[in-house]
């Protein structure tokens, strides 16, 4: 309610017309339950991938060139850019000048064929600039609003009191991986994704550890933890991936079994961690008549679950997205015992924003 009356405010003040498009029960049946699905099966789904894939962008622009006159673009506030190639006559979609704020990760799923119809007039400014227009135009009551952060529509809620009541209470085991000991219950093993850090039981936590997920057994109801935010079984650099989504050009139409190579990037959150790939390659499986995808990483990462997606990049440009459907081997099991660096700490130098978003 806060962001409608904001947007109203805005456009109040500005003199331009406020429409509302209701699109909830698209979003119900395109976003909000293949979310709660994937959290029943065990994954970590990302809806605001989906609601811009879905909702945000071929419904709106279809609504507005439906009911009113004379609409050529639709424009949002996503911090992307968009570039025309001469050569191959299409668009691509680049990250944003404020890579901080790069958002083209949550865009990886769009469909080519909407590019064309879209501006993202912040994409060439940084945050900062931002606020000062808002600033310079007498928009106090936003220009100063913090950037939203989280899932739309929890809110405020704790998360496992709101996937409680669409998701049946199954519980379950809390299992050392290292040693097998049945550290604890739980009461549902959609509260915990990978990487989260878990409170253990005094009475078997001594030492008084720190204890993160690494793993889940759907199956069985089975929670894996271990100790340590740097444990190596929460690091991965290898992972299957659905057939991959591409924007701009299909890399698979040049390509025999390796796709992509180290010339490319990879990340699966929309953080500036990212590594080279050392290959993206598919495989035929003759027993299942089946093709599978492949991604494996020059460093390793850390916590990636399943549900969630792996997304390429040229340099400054998002190529593709994948969902990632499975973690084979962790550093754990492939008994690493090199250096680990803790990605979600790691401040990728190369990626500079002005002072002024911090």
């Amino acid at each position: 309610e806060n962001d409608l009356e904001d947007a109203e405010y805005v456009c109040r003040k500005l003199d331009i017309p406020f429409k509302i498009v209701d699109f909830s029960r698209q979003y119900w049946n395109k976003v909000f339950s293949q979310f709660v699905l994937e959290y029943q099966q065990g994954l970590t789904p990302n809806p605001d991938i989906l609601c811009n894939k879905f909702i945000k962008f071929p419904l709106l622009l279809d609504h507005c060139i439906a009911n009113f006159d004379h609409i050529d673009y639709i424009a949002t506030g996503h911090y992307s850019r968009l570039e025309y190639d001469n050569k191959i006559k299409k668009f691509r979609l680049l990250k944003g000048i404020d890579e901080l704020k790069d958002q083209s990760f949550f865009l990886a799923q769009l469909e080519p064929s909407l590019l064309p119809r879209i501006l993202f007039p912040v994409g060439q400014m940084f945050k900062s600039e931002v606020r000062k227009i808002a600033h310079d135009l007498g928009l106090d009551r936003v220009h100063r609003k913090k950037s939203s952060v989280g899932i739309c529509f929890i809110g405020k809620r704790k998360f496992s009191d709101f996937i409680d009541e669409y998701i049946v209470q199954e519980p379950g085991t809390i299992v050392d991986l290292e040693t097998s000991e049945i550290m604890g219950q739980h009461c549902g093993i959609h509260h915990f994704t990978i990487g989260q850090k878990i409170a253990i039981n005094e009475i078997k936590n001594v030492k008084k550890k720190a204890y993160f997920v690494a793993r889940k057994d759907f199956d069985k109801k089975i929670v894996y933890v271990v100790p340590g935010t740097d444990h190596p079984a929460l690091y991965f650099d290898q992972f299957e991936i659905e057939k991959p989504h591409w924007l701009c050009e299909n890399k698979e139409l040049v390509a025999d079994d390796v796709i992509l190579n180290q010339d490319y990037e990879f990340k699966y959150q929309n953080k500036h961690y990212q590594s080279k790939i050392i290959y993206l390659r598919k495989k035929f499986l003759i027993e299942s008549n089946q093709t599978k995808y492949f991604v494996k990483t020059l460093n390793h990462f850390r916590a990636v679950p399943k549900g969630q997606y792996a997304v390429f990049y040229n340099g400054q440009e998002c190529i593709g997205s994948a969902k990632i459907i499975n973690t084979p081997l962790s550093l754990y099991d492939k008994k690493y015992s090199g250096k680990i660096i803790n990605s979600d700490k790691l401040l990728n130098k190369n990626y500079v924003s002005n002072k002024m978003n911090l």
